[in-house]
């Protein structure tokens, strides 16, 4: 029986309005090889091996030539948004289930969104890799959710748009997953799910 719903952050309870990202990027004066090139301090920073924005948009500029700014960021930022039939989704799923974010990200920039749509206090836990010091697949930040949850492996379902980068790494411990397929990805392994829109949750837990 499942009694905990694990939800990826990006792009799965998150969505890119790409269009107003693009606008933003131009706005700045950088071109979106320029915002691309800041995606491996990303990473870094979503280890936890960054401090703090200021450090963070201190060493985009340098690698780029650019200046990356906090009034950049704060712009970029809001470009992410959390819908209202996924806002729906998690407060019904919440009376039944334990709810946990495993999520690849810095972990102020996820409690800044969660707080600012006001779903913080749905979840049970929020795991993030900035805090843990390792990013999906890894199943050690699967192990790290489940055991602050106190459930088993069998008792949990994630649900994430990464077949490969995400879902792989909690299908090796036994969790179900389920992939909301968005992009065509190379099958590696099969889930117990595909999905297209979170909109088919609620009839898979049934």
């Amino acid at each position: 029986m499942i009694k905990a719903v694990l939800l990826d952050y990006n792009n799965t309870l998150t969505q890119v309005d790409e269009k107003r990202k693009e606008k933003v990027i131009e706005s700045f004066g950088l071109s979106q090889d320029d915002y691309k090139k800041r995606h491996g301090m990303s990473l870094i920073y979503s280890l936890g091996r960054i401090k703090s924005d200021n450090e963070y948009l201190k060493l985009c500029s340098n690698l780029v030539g650019k200046q990356f700014t906090k009034e950049f960021l704060d712009v970029i930022q809001k470009t992410e948004i959390i819908d209202d039939k996924t806002i729906e989704l998690v407060k019904k799923l919440k009376r039944k289930y334990k709810l946990a974010i495993v999520a690849n990200n810095v972990k102020n920039w996820v409690m800044k969104k969660l707080e600012k749509y006001k779903i913080k206090n749905f979840f049970d836990i929020i795991v993030v890799s900035s805090e843990v010091g390792v990013r999906k697949p890894d199943p050690r930040i699967f192990s790290f959710t489940i055991k602050k949850l106190n459930v088993k492996p069998e008792e949990c379902i994630f649900i994430s748009d990464e077949l490969n980068d995400d879902l792989s790494g909690a299908k090796v411990l036994g969790i179900k997953t389920i992939w909301l397929k968005k992009e065509k990805e190379e099958i590696t392994f099969q889930p117990d799910f595909i999905i297209n829109s979170l909109n088919e949750v609620e009839e898979i837990l049934k």
